[in-house]
């Protein structure tokens, strides 16, 4: 299993853990493993396009590319997009419509920060 799945089957079992009086602690680490899950699975997916090969160990150094903020910036800007078209300047680099999948995992991410 992946870290992300991982991440939110822990996300999962803190948000009901507690049914009746939930400790903001519960809640509040639920959240933020939830976070985490979205965060790296946009991140191992983004590696995999990116490095379709590993040499040297490449994926890893894309992984440790990405900043939150910057993603938060794009996810932003991802789950704004109107008739799926991908933003403005993100134009030169996706030639494709995003789906209404990603949009909803970048509305999500944006949430969960």
């Amino acid at each position: 299993m992946s870290l992300a799945n991982d991440l939110l089957s822990q996300a999962r079992t803190l948000a009901i853990n507690e049914p009746r009086r939930p400790k903001q602690a519960s809640l509040r680490r639920a959240v933020s493993a939830a976070y985490y899950a979205i965060f790296h699975l946009l991140v191992e997916d983004a590696a995999r396009q990116l490095a379709t090969a590993n040499p040297a160990g490449l994926r890893e150094k894309i992984r440790r590319a990405f900043a939150h903020t910057e993603m938060k910036k794009v996810c932003r800007d991802f789950a704004r997009t109107k008739n799926r078209a991908p933003p403005d300047n993100l134009k030169t680099f996706l030639s494709t419509r995003l789906s209404p999948e990603l949009i909803s995992v970048a509305g999500a991410f944006v949430d969960l920060q």
